[in-house]
């Protein structure tokens, strides 16, 4: 088995189901340290991760869905953290950011993957 066969096949349903809700509780997990650290320390790549995963292991639609419960997690955070100091305008534009992020990030894998499975 070569590194090409292993990460090129997509898991049976039931692992898919795994992969998902593993991603879904390590993104609430990842949620839950952000509201609870200090307003410095940054998640960027931990919420990546999860959605990464799902988007080569599953499918896109799922990484957004999984992009969207991130993004909404870490507006959250953000929103506590600031305790009122930020107002609604830059926080709302910077969580779309975020999502703009994490769903490309997702995409770009997505066309990554389909285009090494069409390699001869």
């Amino acid at each position: 088995m070569n590194l090409n066969s292993l990460l090129g096949a997509r898991p049976k349903p039931l692992a898919q189901i795994g992969i998902w809700a593993a991603a879904i509780v390590v993104t609430g997990l990842i949620g839950y340290l952000r509201m609870n650290s200090p307003a410095s320390h940054e998640f960027h790549l931990f919420f990546l991760l999860p959605v990464a995963a799902v988007a080569w292991f599953i499918n896109l639609p799922r990484a957004a869905m999984l992009a969207v419960l991130a993004a909404v997690l870490w507006y959250l955070a953000e929103r506590q953290l600031s305790a009122g100091g930020l107002e609604r305008g830059p926080l709302l534009f910077n969580t779309l950011q975020r999502l703009v992020l994490l769903v490309g990030f997702a995409w770009l894998l997505d066309r990554l993957r389909k285009g090494l499975g069409q390699q001869p």
